[in-house]
């Protein structure tokens, strides 16, 4: 099998059927098959995706779990159900728009066998359809290296097609964390860059039932504080591309705990001490110590 298209999926009743028909839609010179994780969907979901399977039986492979298994997990055993040479990423909330995104990325992945990866443009829109941005940043819009994706960009999902074979298994770290798509793309690109290719060809959706939304601000920083922390301990030899950024979101997260005069800023302060603070501002250090005795309550 040249292709797979892996689709997880959660609670997406409102959205599946426009993801799979974006899949399905797809022009190619070439056979692939459809992947879809489904992670024990407390909506309808399951039945939609039964119907496009009994549609589909030779492209579709329908993987419904008993019970639910939570991001990683459902993306690792669909990751490793899939056959093809090379795999298409998709959520069962965005789809595609270009019905030869694929052929055009197996094309140019071709045409490059030293990249790992590659990517498109998308469109990032509400639950609304109105379009709240159409290109990916100005600076992106190249090929990147492991070193520019590790310094905090992640190239969209949906539009992302990866090399299977550069991942036999998945380091334990990936189980502590949920940004999936950033820890995934420096595990790819640590065996060669990320293509861009300059096409829109998906639409991102952003809504409430997304995984980032109506979420913390705390949530959202220790999240991403997370996911560096794990690279860090894969790739220690990123130590000075990594560092910088695992220390400014600590002092993010610290800045925001004392603001609030949150016990939590205790524990969270004592990782920071353990790890390298060499990168840290010491402007910023004075004013940490002055907000730690004021939410002490010491004088």
């Amino acid at each position: 099998m040249r292709l797979s298209v892996l689709m997880i999926t959660y609670n997406h009743e409102k959205f599946i059927s426009q993801a799979v028909e974006s899949v399905l839609m797809q022009e190619t010179e070439f056979e692939y098959e459809l992947v879809i994780a489904e992670d024990c969907s407390t909506d309808r979901t399951k039945d939609i995706l039964l119907e496009y399977k009994n549609r589909f039986p030779e492209k579709i492979k329908l993987i419904a779990n008993k019970k639910n298994v939570g991001l990683i997990k459902n993306f690792i055993n669909g990751y490793k159900a899939c056959q093809g040479k090379y795999i298409a990423l998709i959520e069962g909330d965005d789809y595609w728009t270009d019905k030869n995104k694929l052929q055009m990325q197996i094309d140019f992945i071709e045409r490059n066998p030293a990249l790992s990866m590659c990517f498109t443009d998308c469109s990032v829109m509400d639950e609304n359809e109105i379009v709240l941005r159409d290109r990916v940043p100005l600076d992106k819009r190249k090929n990147l290296t492991q070193k520019e994706i590790l310094s905090g960009y992640c190239p969209p999902f949906l539009t992302s097609l990866i090399k299977k074979d550069l991942i036999d298994e998945f380091p334990h770290g990936i189980y502590k964390i949920i940004n999936l798509d950033f820890f995934l793309f420096n595990l790819i690109t640590d065996f060669g860059d990320a293509g861009y290719i300059d096409k829109n060809t998906g639409n991102y959706r952003i809504h409430e039932g997304g995984i980032w939304s109506r979420k913390s601000e705390s949530y959202y920083l220790m999240n991403n504080l997370k996911v560096r922390l794990a690279l860090l301990d894969y790739f220690p030899k990123h130590k000075q591309v990594l560092l910088p950024v695992v220390n400014s979101y600590y002092s993010q997260l610290l800045m925001h705990y004392a603001k609030n005069r949150s016990i939590r800023i205790l524990p969270l302060y004592f990782r920071l001490v353990l790890t390298d603070l060499k990168f840290l501002d010491f402007n910023f250090i004075n004013i940490l110590a002055h907000l730690l005795r004021n939410i002490l309550f010491l004088k």
